[in-house]
């Protein structure tokens, strides 16, 4: 039996090494070396899980087996679940040791990346090794059903079952190529009820799609001058189009400081928005000209810019020149009235103007379109502030640290009010805060 065991851990590790290019330059160094890294990953990055956004160094434990129960076909959950149940009863039909072999390889990397605290993303791609023997797992519990069942028409009933069970992720798998990854099972609702609660296509697969559609149905570029598109996903889009280098020219923008670069055409996939635009759906944005879809879910879009208005203005505000900002947001926030970025500038533009009103709507406006907009929460907070809403303008700088605890305006401006108030120990409190931030290196 042990002589057995070293054999397939042997097969079982060097076989691997065969499909994993890293694994194969060293494979007695490699893979331990890629573990430890694992340990101590150094990325940290925003992620959407469970209806909230948080940092990949913040995730909670249940991470793993929560993306597992959502994203695996329910007839194999179901399986896999009943199994681990029916291990101590399955004794007469299955030799237990390959069962708890199986639960330990289910169980032992999940546990283990717990215990040590390790950063993950992605939903359940570092972990999608073990879904195989979850697999295998759900499909010996219908073996155990079928050797315990003697009626055939209860055997029959099981096929059944199990044939409706496969077909289900199967055809909508076939209907959603090639975006087929970004299943979720009924637990979550599909991807519908996924949508905005957790990331869907976080591989960017769909930005394939985006600019195939581009190239086939975008503008014609003059002669001499390359059509720009910006993206939030530059590494693939640059790629779709590396033979077009003559026609386009790829560029990285933030989705949320797209009005800062010039650009013809944008290509944006939905991971890093903000799920209060995806559910209230002012993503996708009102000039949007394709969406790539899985089960009418938005993964991507391509928008057409044919009013660079936000980019002028934006410049303008950069230079201090804020009655020019002022006409050229108000008339970017009219060509799309979606474009929450618009209605901030004009916020700024207006509160240096002191059109504290106007400032007010604006800036309440762009809320309305991105909830979670910490600047726009902090700027309406000074607004407030200084048409003598002290506890508006308190409330909302409060919420914008909420949405951004990393915002030294935000504490700046408590500090001043609470100044203001004659409360000098709350203000200094908050001065203190924004000391920390200038040592750091924010401004």
């Amino acid at each position: 039996m042990l002589k057995h065991f070293f054999l397939v851990v042997a097969a079982g590790y060097f076989g691997a090494m065969l499909f994993w290019p890293y694994g194969l330059l060293s494979p007695l160094n490699n893979p331990f070396t890629a573990l430890k890294e694992m340990q101590n990953f150094s990325t940290n990055i925003r992620i959407l899980f469970a209806g909230k956004h948080m940092m990949s160094n913040e995730i909670p434990w249940n991470y793993i087996p929560q993306w597992i129960a959502i994203t695996t076909p329910l007839i194999i959950m179901i399986g896999a679940v009943l199994m681990m149940a029916a291990i101590l009863f399955s004794k007469k039909y299955f030799s237990r040791k390959p069962l708890l072999l199986l639960l330990f390889i289910i169980i032992f990397p999940w546990a283990y990346s717990v215990y040590k605290n390790s950063a993950l993303y992605d939903g359940l791609r570092h972990f999608l090794f073990i879904v195989p023997p979850i697999t295998i797992l759900s499909a010996l519990f219908y073996e155990l059903l079928f050797r315990v069942s003697t009626n055939k028409v209860i055997k029959a009933a099981i096929t059944v079952v199990l044939i409706t069970g496969i077909m289900l992720p199967l055809s909508w798998s076939i209907k959603n190529h090639p975006n087929e990854y970004c299943y979720f099972n009924e637990l979550v609702g599909g991807i519908k009820g996924a949508y905005g609660n957790y990331e869907t296509d976080y591989w960017m697969n769909s930005t394939r799609e985006a600019s195939a559609w581009l190239k086939d149905h975008g503008s014609a570029s003059t002669p001499g001058k390359k059509l720009i598109i910006a993206t939030n996903c530059a590494e693939p889009v640059t790629y779709y189009f590396r033979n077009d280098t003559d026609k386009y020219k790829v560029i990285y923008v933030r989705y949320y400081s797209r009005a800062e670069k010039d650009w013809d055409y944008g290509i944006f996939y939905s991971r890093f928005i903000d799920q209060s635009q995806l559910k209230n759906k002012s993503w996708p944005n009102s000039h949007t000209i394709y969406e790539v879809k899985a089960d009418n879910v938005p993964l991507c879009i391509v928008v057409e810019r044919k009013d660079k208005s936000d980019f002028y203005a934006a410049d303008a505000l950069e230079k201090n020149e804020f009655m020019k900002a002022d006409s050229l947001y108000t008339r970017a926030a009219k060509y799309d009235p979606s474009n929450e970025e618009a209605w901030v500038g004009l916020g700024t533009a207006q509160l240096q103007l002191n059109k504290i009103k106007d400032a007010i709507q604006s800036l309440s406006q762009s809320l309305r379109i991105y909830p979670a907009n910490a600047q726009a929460m902090s700027f309406l907070g000074l607004a407030y502030a200084q048409s003598g809403q002290i506890e508006s303008a308190i409330a909302y700088l409060n919420q914008s640290l909420q949405a951004n605890p990393g915002n030294p305006q935000a504490y700046y401006y408590l500090g001043m009010i609470y100044q203001q108030k004659g409360d000098k120990g709350t203000a200094q409190r908050y001065f203190d805060v924004v000391k920390q931030f200038q040592q750091g290196g924010q401004q």
